[in-house]
């Protein structure tokens, strides 16, 4: 994972400073579609058709899934953007190396 988001980070460093007309509202929005493609693709490979029954028969569940979509990732993501536009990608990087050891440490 802290691979991943290094080579992301020089990519999109190197992007963002190369053309000014790019926006970061945009590219976070191509961004998560290809994922979305992606993972979409993958978990039917592996896993088949999903039960959206079993999804939606909880109200928790549905809040929960609500809440992963929208604090954990959208508005995370805009945050990681700014700082990086603003600190830099090898300082925003940073935070995510501290991720795993704190996971592993609690």
């Amino acid at each position: 994972m802290a691979i991943c988001y290094g080579i992301g980070a020089v990519i999109n460093r190197s992007i963002l400073k190369r053309c000014n007309s790019v926006s970061i509202y945009g590219h976070l929005f191509q961004q998560h579609i290809v994922s979305v493609i992606v993972i979409g693709i993958a978990s039917l490979i592996i896993e088949g058709w999903p039960s959206f029954g079993a999804l939606f028969s909880s109200w928790k569940a549905a809040v929960a899934l609500l809440y992963l979509a929208f604090f954990s990732t959208a508005i995370a993501m805009l945050l990681f953007y700014h700082l990086m536009r603003s600190w830099g990608a090898m300082r925003a990087v940073a935070v995510t190396y501290v991720i795993p050891v704190a996971a592993l440490f609690f």
